[in-house]
């Protein structure tokens, strides 16, 4: 007799595969993860947005603090009795540089190769005679200008490379005289020579305005350039601005004046730096022991006004950058 046929369970209707089952949870996971940034991103947006005027918008302030940044000094020269000196900041040595006595206001070359410096004078009961000396900054190289007892120097302008210097120089007479001479120079500190340039008339005798009688073409042509600046720089008035008094009333009488010294200097430098220089006792300078009339003391040099010092300083920061004890006329190299 035959057996029935034993039913078998009928098979489910379309049934997924496990694989299938991990990628549709997959993409579920996906799609809530793009909606929490989308709804993240979007609120961020809305906070930075400066047109969202929503309540839950936030402005966020920066606030920019003044920051002072010290600006350290690599050289500087300064007269000490009648003498220059040179002084390595960073090495802390100094040396003399100048071989004639009586000489101050050093002035350096753009790069601090060279510097300038003049005579000593009082100016007292004539025209002043300022003679002018050019040194290396380890002085081995000191020249002299001279023609005649009665040479001086003015209207001196280096070149932004240091390489040249402007000068004008009188001599052989006074002002008038059948041998008074001003001539326009171009010093060139490479072969230490100078060149002329041409003679000169003055503009105006209270303002040191020059016009010059040569032109830079008849010079070689390494010195055309500079030799056209300095002619404009030539015909400029002396400006009326006297940079030794920034803020003196302040600091004549602050934290940086030593008991019983003088303000003598203040000035603010192009960087921001400000040079003050003090000095104490009685003045005695040569005029007013022969009695001539007018003239000026020399602090740092004069009998009576040997004792000063020279500061360097950040007032932004109200930080003294520098001391120099027994100096003035001070110029610093950064």
């Amino acid at each position: 007799m035959q057996q029935p046929a034993i039913s078998q369970p009928s098979a489910p209707v379309n049934p997924l595969p496990p694989q299938h089952r991990s990628k549709k949870i997959f993409i579920l996971v996906a799609i809530i993860l793009a909606l929490l940034i989308f709804g993240i991103g979007s609120y961020l947006f809305g906070t930075r947005n400066p047109n969202n005027n929503t309540s839950s918008s936030k402005t966020i302030t920066v606030v920019t603090l003044p920051v002072s940044v010290s600006i350290s000094p690599k050289l500087v020269a300064f007269m000490r009795n009648g003498e220059i000196w040179v002084k390595n900041l960073v090495t802390n040595h100094e040396k003399k540089i100048s071989k004639t006595a009586k000489v101050a206001n050093p002035k350096f070359s753009p790069t601090g190769q060279y510097l300038y410096y003049f005579q000593i004078v009082h100016a007292g009961g004539g025209f002043p005679r300022y003679s002018l000396f050019i040194n290396d900054a380890q002085g081995t190289s000191e020249k002299t200008f001279t023609k005649g007892a009665n040479d001086s120097a003015s209207k001196l302008k280096w070149s932004n490379d240091g390489k040249y210097l402007g000068m004008v120089l009188f001599g052989n007479d006074i002002p008038g005289g059948a041998n008074y001479s001003e001539e326009a120079l171009i010093y060139d500190t490479s072969t230490q020579k100078e060149t002329l340039l041409g003679k000169i008339k003055r503009n105006d005798l209270s303002s040191d305005q020059y016009v010059v009688e040569g032109t830079c073409n008849q010079l070689p042509s390494q010195y055309t350039q500079f030799c056209t600046e300095y002619v404009a720089y030539l015909k400029v008035a002396r400006s009326t601005d006297y940079k030794n008094s920034y803020k003196s009333e302040e600091y004549s009488k602050s934290k940086y004046t030593k008991p019983n010294y003088i303000l003598s200097r203040s000035e603010k430098l192009d960087n921001g730096l400000v040079v003050l220089e003090y000095y104490t006792g009685e003045p005695q300078n040569p005029e007013s022991k022969w009695g001539i009339g007018g003239g000026v003391f020399v602090p740092g040099y004069d009998e009576g006004v040997t004792q000063t010092y020279s500061i360097l300083l950040d007032e932004t920061a109200n930080k003294v950058i520098t001391e120099l004890p027994l100096a003035s006329d001070s110029d610093f190299i950064f």
